[in-house]
């Protein structure tokens, strides 16, 4: 559900971008490459050590944490997806962001509000909605849009859904068959489903959120 929300508001970001020059910060697998480059310049880095197997990242050019290979002012867009709470210094992060961005070039970030700890152990902080706008902005960022992603009674049914599966996978209690493991999955999450729909009032959950979502321009 969340991928999908993510992948959808990245869609919407680049329908009209044509001929730019994108950094893909923290491209990992690169399963956006062909939203990000169909009209443009792609460029994907990554690190090369982090929470995600060597095998399963595709990069172009790696980074070594420090300062990125690149010139300044060298792209008109970064995205930046599920990133940013896995970085350890993120000042030098955003610094080396903003430098190689051109002025007025976009920065699309999206991170976790409510989540398990992932990918450890690079797993170091969450901002809420107001602490992510007074970062961007305390770094010389102007806002251009925000939005939640996953709220409301859908929140705590993703994070239902994402903690079963995780538990089918990896719990050594669940020694059925992968058959019989569908099958429990699909029973749990229809009862669950049919609770917070019928049975729950609309305002339960009302201020919990997945994710944030946020375009902002360098000043």
């Amino acid at each position: 559900m969340i991928n999908w929300n993510i992948k959808h508001q990245l869609e919407d970001f680049m329908q009209n971008v044509h001929n730019k020059k994108i950094l893909d910060f923290g491209c990992g697998d690169s399963r956006y490459k062909e939203i990000i480059g169909k009209n443009n310049s792609y460029v994907g880095i990554d690190v090369a050590e982090s929470g995600h197997l060597s095998e399963d990242k595709n990069f172009n050019i790696l980074w070594d944490k420090k300062k990125l290979p690149f010139n300044k002012d060298s792209f008109d867009i970064i995205v930046c997806t599920e990133v940013l709470e896995h970085v350890e210094n993120i000042d030098t992060t955003i610094n080396e962001l903003k430098r190689v961005l051109k002025k007025n070039g976009l920065l699309f970030v999206t991170m976790p509000f409510i989540w398990v700890e992932h990918e450890k152990p690079y797993d170091f902080r969450r901002f809420t909605s107001f602490g992510i706008k007074k970062f961007f902005s305390d770094n010389d960022f102007e806002l251009v849009k925000y939005k939640k992603l996953v709220n409301g009674k859908l929140a705590y049914y993703q994070l239902l859904l994402s903690e079963l599966n995780r538990t089918l996978r990896d719990d050594n209690k669940f020694k059925l068959g992968t058959s019989f493991k569908n099958l429990y999955y699909l029973i749990i999450t229809l009862l669950f489903k049919v609770l917070i729909k019928f049975f729950l009032p609309k305002s339960t959950f009302k201020e919990m959120y997945i994710n944030n979502c946020i375009i902002i321009k360098k000043k």
